[in-house]
């Protein structure tokens, strides 16, 4: 049998040359590899640093958001750790976007540029990691390669709000090089037998250069435990980063220990005697890193609940969910095997045939038994396949987090568990069954520039058009979901251009076609209050909170819609409604600091006009509102103080020029007054009262001179 002849490289162990082409080459060094690797994945993902932003989330993380576009401040650091927007908390995530608005600017080419970076840096962790582990230089270079010119991945490195894929698995491959170092740091037998051979300070005959360097071994054993301990913490500490990058990653020490089994070899054969004493000890040195992952389990699922992000059995009941979890597996795998008709939208079909759903069960099955079978032999295989199955769970359906079935970009770091039995059971059989070297060289160079093939062609509709929704259209069935998408972004170009008309004809067929999609019944909300049509607009803004509680812009709107009808009381509960789920909203905030005035509220006025400020310190109109009302209060000097900051950023104010003339006739300072009045009716000829206020403060001039 073939199996009981096929040895398994141990860590760092190498391979002799005459194993067959695919062994350790000592003329290319890793590093060189690496490299390479780099350098392809750079010349074939290059064109995305030209493209532009998506309408499809990023405007919401990054060329909408002013939290990010502001940059790295305290207030962002702050909002960045304690929002849920966007149905998520991954604070480094925003942290990272705003060091993008900070070093690049507003446009799309900083971010997408370092989307590449990362993929970049992945792509050579990866190869890094895998050579390390198992000695193999090849394997984990055309391993490294189809990670980095997969086609699936596209979705991951061209899509901006797709940072936290790139992102977190930067820090989770980083956690598990450290793991790695941990595992093979010197704590072996062996090398506790090769320092027990040298002489022991226990040794009475021993001589005193003997007993020095038995001392000296001591210390060196215990820096040697020291430096172990330091990498398990690193490892906790980049888990940690990678969990706060997305929260995805949560069955990373599910992987751990799989790589204590293969190939890591800390982990004996089921059969063994010590296997269930080894076994708990390896799962009892995870404990730390299974709870950062609870934790951070219990803090996404009540984030996305909140912001009603997941949907309720009701909606989608429990046998529905399994189904599609069982399809969506073989499914994933055959995009692996063949990367056609990808889509960024795949539409969840709600129950499956029944013939499909008992087909990818029973081949899951047989991959696991298959899986089990082949453990002795090609323990590979056993962590590679968990691995597959086990990275996917947290977004393969069971908890079902908006309406897709499955999405290219759930695959970013699970592919790697299709690849490693793939590639290293090719280097099997071509150790046994050996053919002329060129033909699996032939062969890998081939599937790597199809792949690069692919990816470029994919990269073409990410450049930030229609394209990508009217790509999804064509290559799936029944995809209500991309066709409202692009139904509600044609809206959003015509809206830009000033057809309103238009656009709203554009909402209403999103709607039609995708009732749940909330933000297309906020745009038709907003293209009909610029029609006039208040009424309709509220109802629609209703709807959209019916398909998305937490949606703040929703409140916002509604709220102002109300403010305009006179319905102030709703409009404050609305107003404080997005404040809950968005509390530096200055929008919100400002809005409704104008109701609170009005209502005779001017302590709280004040202090929301402050806050408005304070969060979006460009914020001119804010700024002037919180002068007017200071004045009002009779707080005349603190309303000068603000302006006189106003005008020294933004000499061009006439508001602010008019309240500040205000402020100063209320003090008698007159002639300052006029000067302020002046400038105002220089810059704004029509602005209103400002031709009454100077008659008024010329009048006692005036009579003065008649009177002379």
């Amino acid at each position: 049998m073939i199996m009981s002849k096929l040895g398994v490289q141990t860590p760092g162990s190498g391979q002799k040359a005459s194993e067959g082409i695919l062994s350790e080459n000592h003329i290319l060094q890793p590093r060189l590899v690496g490299l390479i690797l780099a350098g392809i994945t750079l010349l074939v993902y290059w064109p995305v640093v030209g493209h532009g932003f998506v309408n499809y989330d990023d405007g919401d993380y990054f060329a909408s958001n002013w939290h990010v576009l502001e940059g790295v401040t305290p207030d962002g650091l702050r909002w960045a750790f304690g929002t849920g927007f966007a149905a998520n908390w991954h604070p480094l995530t925003w942290i990272s976007l705003m060091l993008d608005a900070d070093i690049f600017g507003s446009g799309a080419t900083g971010p997408h540029f370092v989307n590449l970076i990362l993929h970049l840096a992945n792509t050579v962790l990866l190869f890094t990691l895998l050579r390390r582990m198992t000695g193999a230089l090849w394997p984990s270079a055309i391993v490294g390669g189809l990670f980095a010119l997969h086609p699936l991945h596209v979705e991951s490195v061209a899509w901006i709000s797709e940072r936290k894929d790139v992102l977190s698995t930067f820090f989770g491959l980083l956690a598990l090089c450290a793991y790695e170092a941990y595992a093979h740091h010197p704590r072996s037998p062996q090398a506790r037998k090769g320092a027990m051979e040298k002489q022991s300070p226990l040794d009475h005959n021993a001589d005193t250069a003997g007993a020095s360097r038995a001392i000296f071994a001591s210390f060196a054993r215990a820096f040697s435990r020291s430096r172990r301990r330091w990498f398990y913490l690193l490892a906790l500490l980049l888990f940690a980063l990678a969990l706060m990058s997305k929260p995805m990653l949560v069955t990373l020490p599910f992987v751990m220990l799989l790589l204590d089994y293969w190939p890591l070899r800390r982990m004996p054969a089921p059969s063994a005697g010590e296997f269930g004493v080894r076994l708990r000890r390896l799962v009892w040195e995870k404990i730390p890193f299974l709870a950062l992952s609870a934790a951070c389990c219990a803090v996404t699922l009540a984030v996305q609940a909140s912001g009603g992000a997941v949907r309720s059995l009701a909606a989608l009941p429990v046998t529905a969910r399994l189904e599609n979890a069982l399809v969506s597996y073989i499914r994933y795998i055959g995009k692996v095997l063949w990367p056609e008709n990808l889509a960024v939208l795949y539409p969840h079909p709600g129950h499956w045939p029944p013939g499909q759903v008992v087909l990818a069960a029973t081949l899951l099955a047989a991959g696991c038994l298959l899986a089990l079978w082949m453990a002795r032999g090609f323990p590979f295989f056993v962590t590679g396949w968990l691995c597959f199955l086990g990275t996917l769970v947290p977004v393969i359906g069971l908890v079902q987090v908006g309406v897709q079935s499955m999405a290219d970009r759930y695959m970013y770091l699970p592919i790697v568990g299709l690849l490693i039995p793939v590639v290293w059971g090719a280097k099997e059989v071509l150790a046994h069954y050996p053919l002329p070297k060129a033909v699996p060289v032939i062969a890998t160079a081939l599937i790597l520039f199809a792949c690069a093939a692919r990816t470029r062609d994919q990269l073409a509709y990410w450049r930030g058009g229609e394209e990508l929704f009217s790509h999804a259209i064509s290559v799936t069935e029944h995809n209500d979901l991309a066709s409202g998408y692009l139904e509600n972004n044609l809206g959003n170009n015509l809206y830009r251009r000033g057809q309103v008309d238009e656009a709203i004809e554009h909402y209403r067929r999103a709607v039609r076609l995708f009732p749940e999609y909330p933000l297309a019944h906020n745009n038709l909300g907003i293209a009909l209050m610029a029609a006039g049509d208040s009424e309709a607009a509220m109802e629609e803004y209703a709807e959209a909170l019916r398909r998305e509680p937490g949606y703040a812009n929703a409140h916002l709107n509604l709220a102002d819609a109300m403010a305009a009808k006179g319905r102030n009381e709703q409009a404050i509960r609305h107003y404080r409604k997005a404040l809950e789920i968005e509390p530096h909203s200055a929008a919100a905030l400002n809005n409704l600091a104008a109701i609170l005035m009005r209502q005779g509220s001017l302590a709280e006025a004040i202090e929301c006009y402050r806050k408005a400020v304070r969060f979006r310190p460009d914020f001119v109109g804010g700024r002037d509102n919180l002068a007017a009302a200071l004045v009002k209060d009779g707080k005349v000097g603190d309303a000068m103080t603000v302006l006189t900051q106003a005008l020294k950023e933004n000499p061009g104010d006439s508001r602010a020029h008019y309240l500040l003339g205000t402020a100063l006739a209320l003090q008698g300072r007159t002639n300052d007054a006029l000067s302020q009045f002046y400038e105002v009716a220089r810059l704004k000829p029509d602005f209103p009262g400002v031709r009454e206020q100077i008659t008024a403060l010329r009048g006692p001039e005036l009579k003065a001179r008649a009177g002379e």
